[in-house]
């Protein structure tokens, strides 16, 4: 595959499967789980879910860690620190922005632009 991470067993998750570790779902979305985030995960830093969109990613991530959808989304947006990286490109849609199935999906602290 195209990107090689150094992901121990404990550290890697396949939702809807029984233990973590078990092998990548081939055509499903990978989540990346930004370090702030990772005291709700218990340290799963990246997770395959079935996902069309942005929204249904963060309704699986909520299935699976609960609470951890209102880290992520206010008011039915991203939070407004938060930006979503998909396959490399910020997402400009949000929650409404597809996924392909072998996408790559970052949550990441949204950088802000102004005048100095």
């Amino acid at each position: 595959m195209g990107n090689e991470h150094n992901i121990s067993a404990s550290d890697y998750l396949v939702l809807g499967q029984s233990s973590p570790g078990e092998q990548r779902k081939q055509g499903v979305p990978t989540v990346f789980i930004p370090t702030m985030l990772l005291k709700m995960t218990d340290g799963v830093k990246q997770i395959d879910c079935e996902a069309s969109n942005v929204r249904q990613v963060v309704d699986r991530l909520e299935e699976h860690f609960p609470g951890i959808k209102s880290e992520l989304v206010e008011k039915g947006r991203l939070r407004p620190n938060l930006a979503v990286a998909i396959d490399g490109e910020v997402a400009r849609m949000g929650l409404l922005e597809k996924v392909g199935e072998r996408s790559e999906i970052h949550f990441v602290p949204a950088i802000a632009g102004g005048r100095a």
